[in-house]
């Protein structure tokens, strides 16, 4: 399946830039969040260049394999791992993951999350 490479969005705390993990860490990427429940295989910790690793605001491991990144999957996929966020574990997560941070969180160190999905391109739907 083909990823985008990079997405750009606005949030709360402002810019959020989003990236696979796969991808070369830059000077540029500002705070780097590991959003997974499992390490990247063959990405050593010290080429990821992570800030913290929130694997408690990933996917489940049930949602992840009925998934299978199936692109026709993708729109449901998004409404089931929602209502996981929405549960109580995950409603308020801790703003303690960026205690201990190189940069702190701010506006602009805050640009950069790595989750362990992205959208699929429309050329992998097809």
């Amino acid at each position: 399946m083909e990823h985008p490479a990079s997405v750009t969005t606005r949030s709360a705390v402002g810019r959020v830039r989003i990236k696979r993990a796969y991808e070369p860490a830059s000077d540029r990427d500002g705070y780097r969040v590991l959003v997974d429940r499992l390490w990247p295989r063959g990405v050593s910790k010290e080429k990821a260049r992570l800030d913290t690793w929130m694997k408690d605001i990933a996917p489940s491991p049930a949602l992840r394999r009925w998934f299978g990144h199936d692109p026709a999957r993708w729109d449901e996929f998004e409404h089931r791992y929602q209502a996981e966020l929405a549960e109580p574990e995950h409603r308020q997560p801790s703003t303690s993951w960026w205690i201990g941070s190189r940069t702190g969180p701010s506006r602009s160190s805050m640009e950069r999350v790595t989750p362990s999905t992205t959208r699929p391109s429309s050329s992998a739907r097809s």
